[in-house]
């Protein structure tokens, strides 16, 4: 064997061995990149992550606020825990009524002053068919003033109950409106938010 020959076994050994050391350099170099790509990935994920989270925050806190408030709405004595009530008025209509009515009372007294102006006027003032026609009158006006007074009474009864039912259904409505309105935000942060 020849030195030349020695010397190129050895140079071709060497270059083999540099060759391989460069080849595994180069190999830990991609490996590194690699890693160091995948860092910086996850670290712009968690970024991205973390300002999705300060965007929604508002709408979490305004579904908290909600849901707490509806939590103590509910509970006993809070502002959910009762409803309100309607109670109709009661309706009634006695003769006091009819008698205490002005327009009764008035009519009554004009038409009497006038069959005994008649009666003194025709001579029968005292008279048996004098007390028939203040009678017949009377008995004239009541069935008249009854039917009059009853409806009155009874428009008014009907206004009060259209009132007192309309101030229900203003607080029913009130309340509903928002019971609603809470339940509704309470939902908010479960849905995403057109921004």
């Amino acid at each position: 064997m020849s030195w030349g020959a020695v010397a190129i076994g050895v140079g071709t050994l060497a270059a083999g061995v540099i060759g391989s050391s460069m080849q595994a350099d180069a190999a830990s170099d991609a490996a590194n990149a690699a890693a160091e790509s995948g860092d910086l990935a996850t670290y712009y994920q968690w970024k991205q992550y973390q300002q999705q989270r300060a965007d929604q925050q508002p709408w979490l806190d305004a579904g908290t606020n909600a849901v707490n408030r509806l939590g103590t709405g509910l509970e006993s004595g809070g502002e959910f825990d009762t409803v309100p009530t309607f109670t109709a008025p009661d309706f009634s209509f006695t003769s006091e009524d009819l008698y205490s009515d002005p327009s009764y009372a008035f009519r009554k007294q004009e038409g009497l002053d006038a069959v005994n102006a008649s009666n003194s006027a025709s001579g029968l003032f005292g008279s048996g068919r004098g007390y028939n026609a203040l009678m017949t009158r009377g008995q004239d006006l009541a069935s008249q003033e009854y039917s009059n007074a009853y409806n009155r009474a009874q428009t008014e009864y009907g206004n009060q109950y259209t009132a007192d039912l309309a101030e229900y259904n203003s607080q029913l409505n009130s309340q509903n409106t928002l019971y609603n309105r809470l339940a509704g935000v309470s939902g908010t942060g479960r849905r995403r938010q057109p921004q």
